[in-house]
């Protein structure tokens, strides 16, 4: 990690991702704009974080694609780890949910977002990176409608297929990610977790409650609910396909992109 950052000019804070880390917009000497990442160590521990080893290794895998935000350079010193990002100008899902008060997006606009997702999960996964914490906070749209999948922080960059540690936010976490008795696959756990992003999406709400969670520990079978709504059966079927308590019976992601709510 040997980027030189001093030439960079720091425009303004855009964000802090913990008490220990915060986001600026930078400039480089030719005018380009980037977000840059600083993480203050922890008592100048020499060992970094492993949510930082994980975006960095994400970041080598994954640069250049248009709908991915993954780090590009990094610099390390005594005390602070620094990423340089793409500037992505726009707002996550979570924030465009919260400004709609709860009001679903139209079929179609969904349709078109969740087109990108699907490439560039599908990408991500040919590259062998998990990101497993896919959720609307992950996931900005730009003003011209381009959807970039942002934090790897809780990636999976090797044995992606067996993991055995437990991270992400419940909401979206897979059943099989929240029975820490044994390994699961980090792909298919993904692809339930974009399902839960596009019932939220659809309904303007989340489809489990944390009793639905703990039922799911014992039951064999999940009923997935669908308020009353224009949305298509097409749409539902797909749901009900990505959100199928076993992981092996999960629609993949080459399935997905042939759907017929995405064929018409």
């Amino acid at each position: 990690m040997g980027s030189d950052f001093s030439s960079f000019t720091v425009m303004k804070d855009i964000g802090n991702g913990s008490s220990s880390s915060t986001v600026e917009l930078v400039t480089d000497p030719q005018g380009g704009i980037f977000a840059m990442k600083t993480i203050r160590k922890d008592n100048n521990k020499s060992r970094l974080p492993i949510s930082v080893k994980r975006e960095i290794k994400a970041g080598q895998r994954l640069k250049n694609h248009p709908s991915i935000v993954s780090v590009t350079q990094s610099s390390e010193d005594k005390s602070h780890v620094r990423f340089l990002m793409n500037y992505v100008h726009g707002r996550t899902l979570k924030q465009l949910s919260r400004q709609r008060n709860g009001k679903p997006m139209e079929e179609s606009a969904v349709k078109a977002l969740f087109e990108q997702l699907i490439e560039a999960i599908d990408y991500m996964h040919s590259k062998g990176v998990a990101h497993r914490d896919i959720k609307l906070d992950n996931i900005m749209l730009t003003a011209d409608g381009k959807a970039k999948i942002i934090d790897f922080g809780s990636c999976q960059t090797s044995w992606a297929a067996r993991c055995t540690d437990h991270v992400g936010s419940w909401e979206y976490c897979a059943p099989e990610v929240l029975d820490r008795k044994r390994s699961y696959n980090g792909y298919t756990a993904d692809i339930w977790s974009l399902g839960v992003v596009l019932y939220a999406l659809l309904y303007g709400q989340m489809p489990f409650t944390s009793e639905d969670f703990r039922e799911m520990k014992t039951a064999a079978n999940l009923s997935l609910c669908f308020p009353k709504s224009k949305v298509s059966d097409a749409a539902q079927d797909l749901l009900r396909q990505m959100l199928r308590l076993d992981p092996s019976q999960r629609i993949s992601m080459k399935q997905m992109a042939l759907h017929d709510w995405l064929s018409y």
